[in-house]
């Protein structure tokens, strides 16, 4: 059976790995606020780097762009270092239009494009 979630969770070597996949788009919208929100509820618990690996999300727009910056700012809130992977330029130019309008988060860098 294949999993409907876009947020995958692996543990290797004691370091966290969010594999995120598939729409994050206004359309899947709901199944990733919910998604996001249990991880969310969790950020505490995890205290060693993470990394978020972006490389198999198939489409972002604004809102789906904006939701993945929550769930980083979760994280980067309670000291937790991230490593971000796979962010392309369309990433990057929607994450730079989040930011320009919410300037109390930090623009991402991709450490691995």
């Amino acid at each position: 059976m294949v999993s409907d979630k876009r947020i995958q969770r692996e543990v290797v070597d004691a370091n966290t790995i969010f594999r995120l996949t598939g729409n994050w788009t206004t359309a899947s919208l709901a199944l990733l606020e919910d998604e996001v929100r249990h991880i969310v509820a969790a950020a505490s618990s995890i205290t060693s780097p993470l990394k978020i690996d972006a490389s198999e999300i198939e489409s972002i727009d604004t809102n789906g762009a904006w939701l993945l910056s929550q769930f980083v700012q979760a994280f980067e809130q309670h000291g937790v270092a991230i490593q971000r992977i796979g962010l392309n330029d369309e990433h990057l130019s929607l994450f730079g239009h989040i930011y320009r309008v919410q300037p109390s988060l930090q623009t991402p860098q991709s450490d691995h494009i």
